[in-house]
Parts: structure tokens; C-alpha cells; sequence
């Protein structure tokens, strides 16, 4: 009795939250429902045209606005709970950057809402997240026996009294904070009167606050075009990063791991434990970001490839988006696809058609980085989570009207009564059956991923054929609907294993990704014998 009640009142919640008035920033505590917010995908569909300028505002301008902070000179501190009121003039979508320093004595990840005229526009712009920099917090050692030792990780803070090395303010776009939606989040500002920012979680110091148009990377031909007329090759042999020593990272537990299927993976240590490779599953959330640094010897035009290696998800590819000093450099770098291949392969950079150049210059220092990016299931996964709450929806109005243990031996009517929600039981297992096809689409198979989809969608038809059913299934119903929410999360994470970065001159020979037939033999024998003296 008692867990049917508590479900009943937890359906009445849902359905009383879907009334969306204007909240205090206090009511707004990265609780989307509680703004009745839509999904930003079914938000995204009626945005205006990008804004004409951008909008800035620094400290200056911040620390004479209204809200709850503490003014330091430099910056507005801004603890849990705090929040600041900006007036808006401006016509258009727009995407919110933030520069500031997250406290370094506080939670891991900062979290910040977006409220425009006291309303959140839509569910992602609560709780989302601001990046934090790692790195190793000294270089790999060894033990007694000569296995590598991993370093432990320590954040690169703006004023590091240790001496170790500092960093500007941080910036950093808006993003969906469950990772469903790709990129920076863009916000409609047409006819909104003020914008509010509100630290839902952790603390951070505030710089500024960028409002900045979408500005689409241009394709390759027009970054080529850039180039200086007299643009050659690159002489020499170009430069090899080894992907474990990144110079910084968004997340704490992108640390070095040990591959040893294969000799060609460097550095090379046979039955040793060697450090030798990053990334895998705790390289999957969207937003992730890993940097390196780089200087040319030479200027000249240059090729980006990656060893690298994604034998995670059959079928689909994982996606990472490519900056070089922070910036996209063209198109067909923003969503680079990595298939399946069950062994290591040499990545390479295309427009399509062939190989894509850079122009780098002689001495300077460059940063690279590679962040998760959806690619094309982002698309996907958005549509996925609306149906996850529309099921969710249908899920709580039975509950009002059954309540948790229905009996399976009364009539309720449910087409006499509620024409319209059997009516979305039938939408709704269309959109599922839709959304499977295209994954199998996507993938060019059908796969167990989609039987979960599918599943729902035929028990969504047998309901709506036979409402009978409904009561004698309700309980079906809900595990599915976590079934499917538990798809989703899975989905979105798509990871990747990286172990040599090659800047090399334009043209120059593709490295072997993998070892010969006697390399294979000498390792497999070596590890075989060794498995007999080694002590781990």
C-alpha cells in the first residue's frame, strides 16, 4: 500500500510540474522540471537566426549587476546558490561562454543554470557543467621490476603557490551536461528582457560572460585557401606525441593505460607493464577534452594522423572533434568518425576525398586537442530521450489512474476514458520504431541495440490493440522504460583508445599501424615465457 502511494505522489509531482511560471534562481537549483522545460531538441527547432554581434560583459560591467556574489576585484565569486541578473538588448540565438576559475577546494564539477526571464527555455540548461584541467602530476616512474608506475593527477590552477604550471581563466561554452546534445547550447534571446546565471552546484570565480553567435567552421577548401601562396611540404621528419602525455585534460580519470596486444604500441616494454596508451571507456562523455603541445622545426604544410583504435561498438563510430588553439579549423574536422576495427588502424583527416594539410610555422608552440563529440547520433539520441519522456509521461498518467498494483480484473476504459493516451502509446511506438530503423541505418545492421526499441514498440501496440493488457503489464512496462533510459546512456558513450599523435610533412608515408607476422611471433612467445617468471 504504502510504495503505491508513494509512486502515486511521485506521478502527481511530474504532472504538476509540467506548469512552467517564471522561478526565483533559489527555485530554479538545476531542477529542469520543476520549470515545466521542454527537451532543448523540440526547443532547437524554432530558434531565430543567429544574432548579428556579440555581447560581452567583464568584471566591470558584472560587478555593478544585480544578484548574490561577492566582489573580489578581479572577479565575482560565486558560491553554490549565488546568482547574477544581466538586462538584455539583443535579437537572435546566441551561445553562452563563461571565463572564470572553478574553486579548487571544491566539488569536481561546477554546475551553472541558464534562466531568461526567470524561466529556463529548455531542460539542459540546468546543471551544466564547466570544464576543470588536469594533468600528470609528475612523470611515469618505474618499480623494482621496471613496470611503470601511474602518476596521480593534480589540476592546473590559476595561481599555483607549489610553483607548477599555472593557466589563465578558464572558458567554456554552456553544454548539455547529460551529453545528448553535441556542442554549445544556443539560446533564443528574441524578446527576453534579462538573462540569469545561477551556480546550481561547486564555485567559481566569474571574468565575463560572452553571448556569441554560432559561427559554423568553414569548409577545407577555404581553410587551404589560407594558406600563403608560397605553402610547400614540411622537410624533415615531422613530429610523434606519444597520446599518454597530454598536457592537460577535462577530466581526472583520463589516465594512462597499459595496451599489450600489439608490439608496434610505444613505448614498448614486452612483459613489463608499459603506460603506453589513453582514452578508452573513460574517454566516452561528450565534451571530454584532451590537449597537447607542439612546436614545428620547420614551416611548411602538415599531416594530423592518429594510431588509434575503437573495438567498442560494432557497427557505429566514435566521433571527436579537432582544435588547434581552440579553435575548429575547418568543417571536416568538427565530427571526425573512427569505425569499428577490431585492431589498431592509422587515422587519417579528409575532406572526402583526400587528405587534409596544415600550415604550421616554425617555432611556435601550438595546442591540439581531440574532445568527444556525438557526431551523427547526436541527432539520434535527442529524439531518443524525447520518447523517454513522453514513455515517461504515459507511464505516470497510468499510474494516477491504476495506481501501481492495478487489478488486473477491473475495466478502466482506457479508450472510453483516455482516447488521448492511447493515442500516444501508438505515437509513441511509431517514433520508437522510426528511431530503429534509422540506427539500423546508421550501423548497416540490426544489432541487439535495437531490441530494446523495438520491444517497447510492440508492447506500446499490444496495449493500444488490447488494453487489457495494461493492467496485467504495467509493471513490464516500467522496466523496459529503464531499459531504454539505461540505451541511451550507453550510447551516447562511444570510447576511443589513442596511442601516437603524427604531425608529419604533407605526402609523407603512412606509419605501420600494426606489427608484422615475426613482430607478432617474437611478442606472443616473448609474453608467453615470461608469463612463467614475471611477478605483477
Amino acid at each position: 500500500m504504502m510504495k503505491g502511494l508513494i509512486s502515486f505522489l511521485l506521478a502527481l509531482c511530474l504532472v504538476f510540474s509540467c506548469l512552467a511560471e517564471p522561478l526565483s534562481p533559489d527555485a530554479a537549483a538545476g531542477s529542469a522540471a520543476a520549470a515545466g522545460a521542454v527537451r532543448y531538441a523540440r526547443y532547437a527547432e524554432n530558434l531565430a537566426a543567429p544574432g548579428e554581434m556579440p555581447i560581452t560583459w567583464e568584471h566591470d560591467r558584472l560587478k555593478d549587476a544585480e544578484g548574490i556574489f561577492t566582489d573580489d576585484g578581479e572577479a565575482l565569486i560565486m558560491r553554490e546558490g549565488d546568482y547574477i541578473r544581466l538586462p538584455l538588448q539583443a535579437e537572435g540565438a546566441y551561445q553562452v561562454w563563461l571565463f572564470y576559475d572553478p574553486d579548487p577546494n571544491g566539488v569536481k564539477t561546477t554546475q551553472v543554470s541558464l534562466l531568461l526571464d526567470g524561466i529556463l527555455p529548455f531542460r539542459e540548461a540546468a546543471g551544466c557543467p564547466l570544464d576543470r584541467l588536469y594533468r600528470d602530476a609528475a612523470p611515469v616512474s618505474q618499480d623494482g621490476n621496471g613496470n611503470d608506475i601511474r602518476p596521480s593527477q593534480r589540476e592546473i590552477l590559476l595561481d599555483d603557490s607549489l610553483g607548477a604550471e599555472t593557466r589563465g581563466f578558464l572558458s567554456c561554452a554552456l553544454r548539455d551536461g547529460a551529453g545528448y546534445q553535441d556542442g554549445a547550447l544556443q539560446f533564443d534571446l528574441t524578446g527576453k528582457e534579462n538573462i540569469t546565471l545561477y551556480v546550481a552546484r561547486g564555485a567559481i570565480r566569474l571574468r565575463g560572460i560572452l553571448l556569441q553567435p554560432e559561427n559554423h567552421p568553414a569548409d577545407y577548401s577555404r581553410y587551404a585557401a589560407s594558406f600563403p601562396e608560397n605553402a610547400a611540404p614540411a622537410r624533415g621528419e615531422g613530429i610523434v606525441i606519444e597520446a599518454e602525455n597530454s598536457s592537460a585534460k577535462t577530466d581526472i580519470s583520463l589516465v594512462a593505460t597499459t595496451d599489450r596486444s600489439s608490439p608496434v604500441t610505444t613505448p614498448y616494454k614486452g612483459s613489463k607493464i608499459s603506460l603506453n596508451m589513453i582514452g578508452g571507456t573513460s574517454w566516452t562523455r561528450a565534451g571530454s577534452r584532451m590537449e597537447w603541445q607542439f612546436t614545428p622545426e620547420e614551416t611548411g604544410l602538415y599531416a594530423i594522423r592518429f594510431r588509434s583504435r575503437q573495438n567498442y561498438a560494432q557497427g557505429f563510430s566514435s566521433y571527436r572533434t579537432l582544435r588547434i588553439d581552440g579553435e575548429i579549423p575547418f568543417a571536416q574536422a568538427e565530427d571526425m568518425a573512427f569505425p569499428y576495427h577490431r585492431d589498431w588502424e592509422i587515422s587519417l583527416i579528409t575532406n572526402g576525398e583526400k587528405e587534409c594539410s596544415f600550415y604550421f610555422e616554425k617555432g611556435r608552440r601550438y595546442t591540439l586537442s581531440l574532445e568527444v563529440s556525438l557526431g551523427e547520433m547526436g541527432t539520434l539520441l535527442s529524439g531518443a530521450a524525447q520518447i523517454l519522456d513522453g514513455l515517461n509521461g504515459i507511464y505516470a498518467r497510468l499510474l494516477m489512474i491504476m495506481s501501481a498494483s492495478p487489478d488486473a480484473f477491473r475495466d478502466y476504459n482506457l479508450h472510453g476514458r483516455y482516447p488521448d493516451l492511447m493515442a500516444e502509446m501508438l505515437s509513441q511506438a511509431d517514433a520508437l520504431e522510426k528511431l530503429a530503423m534509422d540506427l539500423e541505418s546508421l550501423s548497416g545492421a540490426a544489432g541487439a541495440d535495437l531490441a530494446i526499441l523495438r520491444k517497447i514498440a510492440n508492447e506500446l501496440r499490444e496495449f493500444y490493440r488490447d488494453e487489457d493488457l495494461v493492467a496485467k503489464q504495467l509493471g513490464y512496462l516500467k522496466d523496459d522504460i529503464a531499459s531504454l533510459s539505461d540505451w541511451i546512456n550507453d550510447a551516447a558513450n562511444r570510447p576511443l583508445d589513442l596511442d601516437k599523435i603524427y604531425i608529419v610533412p604533407e605526402g609523407s608515408q603512412l606509419p605501420r599501424a600494426n606489427a608484422t607476422f615475426f613482430q607478432s611471433l617474437f611478442h606472443d612467445v616473448r609474453l608467453f615465457f615470461s608469463s612463467f617468471t614475471e611477478d605483477y
